[in-house]
């Protein structure tokens, strides 16, 4: 069965990243999609970040960055869900990163300090559509973008289709 996109709980809002790498320019992507219990997004932002090493870097940063708008967004408490099991994993426990994503994880426990609640979540790439596409999208930008309103297409078609996922 192929896992898709869960909401968070009623109370929460539920934020999705995803970074993808472009290692033929060491570039990379990312987009964090911010959504209501109802899977209705309330915002997202979508940006690209040069001189990434590799795939994990751009993982976790990506994972600082949803960090960072959620507290922008005014959230409190939140669910934050990526693709990358050692982001994810990283974020969670208490042991010193010693890879060259040490730091960006140290960035990262900070920022999930600063909510009331912040569970941290693991899911496949079929349950995080939304925001990888969005990551991609960002490859056609020249700056960074962020949306309250009027996301792109790529985006709404993956959003729809969670929830209608949600009702099934």
């Amino acid at each position: 069965m192929v896992r898709k996109w869960e909401a968070a709980p009623e109370t929460l809002h539920k934020v999705n990243f995803d970074g993808a790498l472009y290692s033929h320019s060491r570039k990379g992507d990312v987009g964090v999609l911010l959504r209501d219990h109802r899977g209705q997004v309330a915002g997202a932002v979508a940006f690209i970040v040069n001189l990434v090493s590799d795939a994990c870097v751009i993982e976790a940063i990506a994972a600082v960055k949803a960090l960072e708008f959620a507290t922008q967004m005014g959230c409190r408490k939140i669910v934050l869900e990526g693709d990358s099991r050692i982001v994810s994993n990283c974020l969670t426990k208490k042991d010193e990163v010693l890879s060259n994503i040490g730091p960006i994880i140290h960035d990262g426990r900070r920022w999930v300090r600063k909510f009331d609640i912040c569970m941290i979540e693991h899911t496949k790439r079929e349950g995080n559509e939304a925001a990888h596409s969005l990551a991609q999208y960002s490859l056609q930008l020249n700056s960074d973008r962020f949306w309250v309103e009027d996301f792109p297409d790529s985006i709404t078609l993956a959003v729809l289709m969670d929830i209608a996922s949600l009702n099934k």
